[in-house]
């Protein structure tokens, strides 16, 4: 049994720009830290049907754990979404000191 219970978390594709974001609650937002975090699968699920096409595309939820007041995608791939591009620094990886995976 994991030391962390697992959370929820909303993310998609910026429709206009293509970044990586996550649902805040009321706003898309560029961090993952800054996501609004669902107990409950069901409850995130349920979010799906209300984000406008003309947003976000492709939104879904993830699996994460709070870990030391931080959030932490459980998959690989949501990691590296939430990093952001892994070839160099840009982006969110310029504004932040590099966590490498």
């Amino acid at each position: 049994m994991s030391a962390h219970p697992i959370q929820y978390v909303i993310t998609a594709n910026d429709f206009h720009s293509g970044a990586v974001v996550f649902w805040g609650g009321d706003a898309w937002l560029l961090r993952l830290r800054d996501a609004c975090v669902f107990e409950r699968a069901e409850d995130a699920e349920a979010m799906l049907t209300q984000f406008r096409p003309e947003q976000v595309v492709g939104a879904y939820v993830i699996e994460v754990v709070a870990d030391a007041g931080q959030l932490q995608a459980q998959h690989i791939r949501e990691a590296i979404r939430a990093r952001g591009p892994s070839n160099y620094f840009h982006g969110k990886q310029a504004e932040e000191d590099h966590v490498s995976l």
